[in-house]
C-alpha cells in the first residue's frame, strides 16, 4: 500500500499499540490531547510503531460512544429482573474495558482531529450499506426481469435515503439511544387521514407521537386528492 492515502481500523489485540492504551481509562493518561466532535470530547494519544515507516498510529477514545455501547451490552445480558448474574461479571470487565475505544493506522500527514473526522465520515457511509442490507433487507431474486430490478433498486436508494435522514435525525435531537428507526416508522405507521366538511385532516396522531415528531423537528400535513 506503499503511496496510497488510507486510514485504517485495527482490531483491539493488535500488537501495535500496548495493552494499557486499548483499554478506555487510558484516556485519563491523555486528557491534555483533544478536541471537539458533535459537541463531545474525544481524547487521542499517538502510538509510535515501527512496522509502518511513514504511518500514523492513533487511539482516540469516546465516552458518549463508550456509554451507548455500554447500554446495550448490559441490556442483552440482564435477566429478566433487569440484574446481571454475579458469575458474568469477571467476563464483562474483559469485554467492555475497550469500549468506546478506536485505534486507527493511516498513511495521511494531517492532525489527529482531521483523522479522526475523515474516519467518521467514512464509517456513516459503512453503516448505511449496512442498513441496507440488514435493517431494509435487499432480496432481490436475480431470474427477475431487469425492469423488475430496475424498478426494486430505485425503490432501495430512496428507503436507504429516508433510513438515513432519519437516523440523522435521531442522533442529532439525542435519541438514537432509545429509539431506532424502526422505531419511528412503526409509530408513525399509526397515521392516517380522513375527508371532513370537504377537507382532509390528520387522524390518529397520539400525545406522544406528537412529542416524538416535535422533538424530530417532522411535520405532518394532510395530503389532497
Amino acid at each position: 500500500m506503499a503511496g496510497m492515502e488510507f486510514i485504517i481500523p485495527l482490531l483491539r489485540n493488535t500488537a501495535l499499540i500496548p495493552d494499557e492504551l486499548k483499554a478506555f481509562a487510558a484516556y485519563e493518561r491523555v486528557v491534555n490531547h483533544n478536541f471537539a466532535y458533535h459537541k463531545r470530547i474525544i481524547y487521542y494519544a499517538e502510538v509510535r510503531q515501527e512496522k509502518y515507516g511513514g504511518c500514523k498510529l492513533y487511539a482516540f477514545y469516546d465516552s458518549e460512544r463508550r456509554q451507548y455501547l455500554m447500554e446495550n451490552y448490559f441490556r442483552k445480558i440482564q435477566d429478566k429482573d433487569g440484574v446481571v448474574p454475579d458469575e458474568l461479571m469477571p467476563q464483562v470487565t474483559a469485554d467492555t474495558a475497550g469500549f468506546g475505544v478506536s485505534i486507527l493506522l493511516t498513511s495521511l500527514d494531517a492532525p489527529a482531529k482531521n483523522i479522526y473526522l475523515d474516519y467518521k465520515a467514512r464509517w456513516a457511509i459503512e453503516e448505511m450499506f449496512d442498513a441496507h442490507k440488514n435493517a431494509l433487507g435487499f432480496d432481490m431474486k436475480y431470474e427477475a426481469s431487469y425492469n423488475a430490478q430496475e424498478g426494486w433498486a430505485f425503490i432501495e436508494f430512496l428507503s436507504l435515503l429516508i433510513y438515513h435522514k432519519i437516523n440523522g435525525m435521531l442522533i442529532d435531537s439525542d435519541l438514537i439511544k432509545a429509539l431506532n428507526v424502526k422505531d419511528v416508522l412503526f409509530r408513525a405507521s399509526t397515521i392516517t387521514q380522513s375527508k371532513t366538511s370537504g377537507s382532509w385532516k390528520v387522524c390518529n396522531m397520539s400525545k406522544p407521537l406528537k412529542e416524538l415528531l416535535g422533538n424530530l423537528t417532522v411535520s405532518v400535513e394532510p395530503l389532497s386528492s
